[in-house]
């Protein structure tokens, strides 16, 4: 299994970030049971992505964290296009993750993933760790999501199903843990699971259950 986004020990210049997806993805996939093989990153241009995506490609399962979305350098899936991958889907009505997309490229099944980690950390769990598991010859996998309930009031915005950081304490009270978007790492690192808030259901009070996803 080949993980995309990659890995330099350079250090970060003033507008840069550090890489840290390639790394989660790759432990997130061994925790599934896979063999990953993190790949170097790939640049911007059509040239250097669809080289850097034939590399990808030779392993059973390739996951690309980034250049998925609408923007103008967002050149994964028409790459992936041209190498003669069609997709299942390209979008999927949750946030995180809203880009998703899953596809298969000749023989060889491929995930783009979101590049933020919160949407990079979701979108393996819910959607390409089922696909690794199936992949290593687990017959059903089972999606960890129990229910739990709140220990104070919760409202979200009606329209997506969200997937929100959240502390689940010993007796079982849940309490939502306040973020700035998918890219709030010291949030993702205080929850110990995700609340999923159903895109038809506005609130719920202190005592009300929901149902929760086990963080990876």
């Amino acid at each position: 299994m080949a993980a995309m986004r990659m890995a330099s020990t350079a250090p970060p210049a003033p507008h840069q970030i550090r890489n840290s997806n390639s790394y989660s993805l790759a432990a997130l996939a061994a925790a599934a049971g896979g063999k990953p093989s993190i790949q170097p990153v790939a640049r911007d241009t059509e040239e250097d992505l669809i080289r850097a995506l034939k590399r990808g490609l030779e392993h059973d399962l390739l996951l690309i964290s980034g250049g998925v979305s609408a923007g103008k350098y967002d050149l994964v899936k028409p790459c992936l296009k041209k190498l003669g991958a069609s997709f299942f889907f390209e979008r999927v009505r949750i946030q995180p993750g809203q880009p998703t997309a899953f596809g298969k490229a000749g023989t060889k099944f491929v995930f783009g993933l979101p590049g933020n980690p919160g949407s990079s950390m979701v979108t393996f769990q819910l959607f390409a760790r089922t696909a690794l598991e199936l992949l290593a010859g687990v017959n059903d996998p089972v999606l960890p999501v129990f229910r739990a309930v709140f220990n104070a009031p919760f409202k979200h915005k009606l329209g997506l199903t969200r997937f929100l950081p959240a502390f689940l304490n010993g007796s079982g009270g849940l309490t939502h843990i306040p973020w700035q978007g998918s890219s709030d790492i010291p949030a993702l690192a205080r929850a110990n699971v995700f609340l999923i808030a159903d895109h038809d259901r506005e609130s719920w009070d202190a005592g009300d259950s929901i149902r929760v996803m086990q963080k990876p």
